[in-house]
């Protein structure tokens, strides 16, 4: 198994052990989400042209659209180039329901830590992207849903964004 395939199979066995104490868990087809945060040295380039900085509640709104949609089946796979944020203001708001878990190999300090993400997001079954071309490229690969924010369009020509989203209101910007 690669690295990324590791990561996703320790995060099925912790999800389906963690289910099994709290009650009669029966396994489903399990979703995996993959969420990608692009912070550090977006903030800058955000604040200078103007954009909205991603907050906490775009990433709580949008995962409880695929919990909303597909039930306790659904696992979100956190990867970010600044983790510790992820999991100052995520994972406090996420604890209850155990189904977010952070996977990343955070500020690529690793010689294979990009791709490791990346990997890991192409894995997944469906997609929540903030900006950069490394959550649009995973996004695209998931080959699923992909839920961006509403100003993504600042960041997208036209003819990216006719392509990138569908008719079906998930895939819709939020």
């Amino acid at each position: 198994l690669n690295s990324a395939q590791k990561t996703i199979l320790t995060v099925f066995k912790k999800f389906v052990s963690s289910k099994k104490k709290r009650k009669s868990y029966k396994p489903k087809k399990i979703i995996y989400v993959g969420i990608h945060s692009r912070r550090t040295d977006h903030l800058a380039l955000e604040r200078v042209n103007g954009y909205k900085e991603i907050k906490p509640s775009y990433f709580i709104e949008a995962m409880h659209l695929f919990t909303k949609h597909f039930g306790d089946k659904v696992i979100f796979l956190y990867v970010s180039d600044d983790l510790d944020w992820g999991i100052k203001h995520l994972g406090p708001r996420t604890q209850k329901s155990g189904n977010l878990y952070f996977v990343g190999e955070g500020h690529g300090t690793k010689e294979d830590s990009i791709g490791h993400d990346l990997a890991v997001m192409k894995s997944c079954n469906h997609s929540i992207i903030t900006h950069g071309t490394f959550s649009y490229w995973a996004g695209f690969l998931s080959n699923g849903i992909v839920v961006l924010p509403d100003h993504i369009h600042q960041f997208r020509t036209e003819n990216e964004m006719r392509e990138g989203i569908s008719d079906d209101p998930i895939k819709n910007p939020i």
